[in-house]
């Protein structure tokens, strides 16, 4: 079992390793529950075909703000600009997104 920054690699940009780390266990964690209570093993096909999307999501994220904040030459200024300008519109939904929290599920117990 992998999860978290053992099951994937991508930019420290945003600090995600960690987030998705344990955002991982948790799932992980519940589905181990419901399988020691007696639930069927393919839960753990359902661990893989929820947690993937999400890390493939938070990678491309960060593969985007990595290469928008590597920019070179005059691209840098209009970047720059743009942050400035769109930054009211895009902070909070990029903050939900960097820290998980659009993933959140409630747990049954």
């Amino acid at each position: 079992m992998l999860a978290g920054d053992a099951a994937r690699v991508h930019s420290p940009l945003g600090g995600q390793g960690m987030n998705l780390g344990i955002h991982d266990a948790i799932a992980l964690g519940h589905e181990l529950s419901r399988i020691a209570q007696g639930a069927s093993p393919d839960l753990l096909d359902a661990y893989n075909s929820t947690q993937r999307p999400v890390a493939e999501q938070v990678i491309s994220i960060t593969d985007r703000l990595t290469k928008i904040a590597t920019v070179q030459g005059g691209l840098r200024q209009i970047r720059n600009l743009s942050v400035i300008a769109l930054s009211f519109i895009i902070r909070r939904a990029l903050a939900r997104r960097l820290s998980l929290l659009g993933y959140v599920k409630e747990v049954r117990a």
